[in-house]
């Protein structure tokens, strides 16, 4: 059996949440919101290796979060990098070969168990799988001069934990940056010319943004309690 890793990207400080912390360090039902995320990894898949990359000038602050809610799932940590990619590959430098990984924003504590499962199961088939969901407002395309309306079924929102062939992960990020990656699926389909497998998402792992989010999050996490 592949060993299995997540690598939880938490390097970012959180601009548009206007909180005092990063927004994965906001208490949500009695507990900081990256301490759900991880703890859904756990759950799902128990002798799962977690990596947390953290902005370097959070770490004590994390380590002093653990401490006080007497947090026990073990994780690595990795410093957070300048951009996105260069945190990610923090964390994939970590992560041993022949293995399976997954990337996943901090601030989606709302994912299933079992969807993770199941991404894990299809990574262990595919080379690498990307969960999306329909988009479900109208969109427009906007230019310097006007605005039009495009086909939204042809569009899909892309969501994490993204999962991968360490091989394949490891050789796309050992070819260096770019300005035109958007997440960890475009660094691998860009650098191995591969396309991923698309999985259906769930739509109730949104990204905790913005204030209104946070709503939303007290109250599935609520109910995933009763």
């Amino acid at each position: 059996m592949k060993n299995k890793y997540v690598i939880i990207v938490a390097g970012g400080v959180g601009s548009r949440m206007e909180s005092k912390v990063p927004k994965q360090f906001i208490e949500v039902n009695g507990k900081p919101i990256i301490f759900h995320t991880i703890e859904k990894f756990h759950q799902a898949i128990e002798e799962i290796n977690i990596i947390l990359v953290l902005h370097p000038d959070y770490i004590d602050y994390y380590k002093e979060l653990v401490s006080n809610h007497n947090f026990n799932i073990p994780c690595t940590i990795a410093n957070g990098g300048v951009t996105r990619y260069h945190s990610s590959l923090n964390g994939i430098e970590i992560v041993c070969d022949d293995s399976i990984v997954a990337i996943h924003d901090a601030a989606r504590p709302l994912i299933s168990a079992k969807h993770i499962q199941d991404l894990f199961d299809a990574a262990e088939v595919s080379e690498f799988v990307v969960p999306v969901v329909d988009v479900k407002e109208s969109l427009r395309l906007i230019d310097d001069s006007s605005s039009n309306v495009v086909n939204r079924s042809k569009y899909k929102v892309v969501q994490t934990p993204q999962v991968f062939r360490s091989e394949l992960l490891k050789e796309s990020y050992s070819k260096g940056y770019k300005n035109l990656y958007t997440d960890d699926a475009s660094v691998v389909q860009t650098e191995s010319g591969r396309t991923p497998t698309l999985i259906i998402g769930e739509e109730q792992n949104i990204k905790i943004t913005t204030p209104v989010d946070i709503v939303i999050a007290q109250y599935i996490l609520g109910e995933e309690k009763n």
